[in-house]
């Protein structure tokens, strides 16, 4: 019995040092709270809560190998965060300022409709010369008095928003991208597309008055030859005569039709015959110095190409025109050959004084001087049309 309970005593003794040798040494990571069986343990401090070193629990050693964790952009620098910190400031303040100049167009775009208006409704209802065409002062003082109907601001307001960049207006070509492939949009100066809502009405106007003055006299605008031109300029015959103020007077209508004045016009299918177009001998010039800018144009062989709405000199042109009629129209407000001048009888009806006087004078002066030798041009064009169909004749009779 007692070598039994001796065997057993032994057997125990070997399993309980087996156990203990499969169990990780001390110090190690499974050490601290390994065993499942200690997850209920109670503190000896008599808190709840795991015992120091049950699963779960941070002991000494933990901590210590624990990793310390740094703030984004903090004192300690971290070089990502900052870079990053500054691209949304600067990716913030550029969107602010495009949100700036895409209202500073809106106001843009508002200002320029009343443009628009104010310049179509002066020509439209202009009794006298001075009515139809503002001079560049007179523009310039317009454009700040809208701005400041549309601000709501002083003088000194009003001139930094106009020399601001807003977005370009036009379609199309607002966004471009850039060498990087970034996008990129188009600035232009505020004052710069209100600069250009009377060039540009201008240039709808010339449009439709050369159509329908080529149209009466029967002739070809892309057909037309340095003869025929020569012939239009001397003695002015494209404009001082029956069939050039005829042809005029239509130029004037298809300018009142785009203009929404066709009221100024009297019932008739055509001029002279019934119909009768009233106007002022400015609003008769403006409509004869459009013709006459593309005789000289054809007769200097340049080609004629529209206006870009920034192109000066319109002004000078047509006040050099107005002196030129002024000679030949009848000093009176009767009907004349349909025409029927509002400011006929007025003594001082080509008389503007404006800064562009000594332009004006040198314009007229050069035209008067090209005017005398336009005989011998004309003789000249003549025979060099003789000439080239002589010479087409003669190949003709070879071939």
């Amino acid at each position: 019995m007692s070598r039994a309970i001796s065997g057993l005593r032994t057997t125990v003794a070997g399993a309980v040092e087996a156990m203990q040798s499969r169990l990780p040494a001390s110090g190690s990571d499974e050490e601290d709270g390994s065993d499942a069986g200690d997850a209920g343990v109670p503190r000896t401090d008599g808190s709840d809560g795991p015992a120091v070193g049950a699963r779960g629990a941070l002991g000494a050693h933990d901590l210590a190998s624990r990793p310390k964790v740094r703030k984004v952009g903090s004192k300690h620098g971290d070089v990502k965060g900052d870079v990053k910190t500054a691209s949304l400031k600067a990716r913030a303040a550029d969107n602010a300022r495009t949100s700036a100049m895409v209202v500073d167009q809106h106001h843009m775009l508002s200002i320029r409709r009343k443009l628009s208006e104010f310049v179509t409704q002066s020509i439209k209802n202009s009794r006298t010369s001075a009515e139809v065409y503002m001079d560049g002062a007179s523009y310039s003082e317009k454009i700040k008095d809208c701005v400041k109907e549309q601000l709501g601001c002083d003088d000194a307001a009003v001139n930094d928003w106009l020399s601001s960049d807003i977005i370009k207006p036009t379609k199309g070509t607002a966004i471009k991208k850039k060498d990087n492939g970034k996008v990129a949009r188009q600035t232009v100066r505020a004052e710069t597309p209100l600069k250009a809502v009377l060039p540009h009405t201008i240039e709808a106007l010339k449009k439709r008055a050369l159509l329908a003055y080529f149209k009466t006299i029967n002739v070809s605008m892309e057909k037309l030859t340095k003869r025929q031109v020569l012939q239009c300029l001397a003695n002015n015959r494209y404009t001082d005569s029956d069939d050039g103020q005829r042809a005029i007077c239509e130029a004037m209508v298809s300018m009142y039709a785009f203009l929404g004045a066709l009221h100024r016009v009297e019932d008739g299918e055509i001029v002279g015959a019934g119909r009768v177009v009233r106007a002022s001998i400015g609003f008769y010039a403006l409509a004869s110095c459009f013709v006459r800018y593309y005789l000289e144009c054809v007769k200097a062989g340049t080609v004629n190409k529209p206006r870009t709405g920034t192109e000066p000199g319109w002004s000078v042109r047509w006040r050099a025109e107005l002196i030129r009629v002024h000679g030949f129209l009848k000093k009176d407000n009767d009907v004349h050959n349909g025409l029927a001048l509002t400011d006929g009888s007025d003594a001082n009806r080509a008389v503007i004084n404006t800064e562009e006087d000594n332009q004006v004078k040198i314009w007229h002066k050069r035209q008067a001087d090209e005017e005398v030798n336009y005989p011998t041009r004309l003789n000249d064009a003549i025979e060099e049309e003789n000439q080239r169909e002589q010479q087409q004749q003669q190949q003709q009779q070879q071939q």
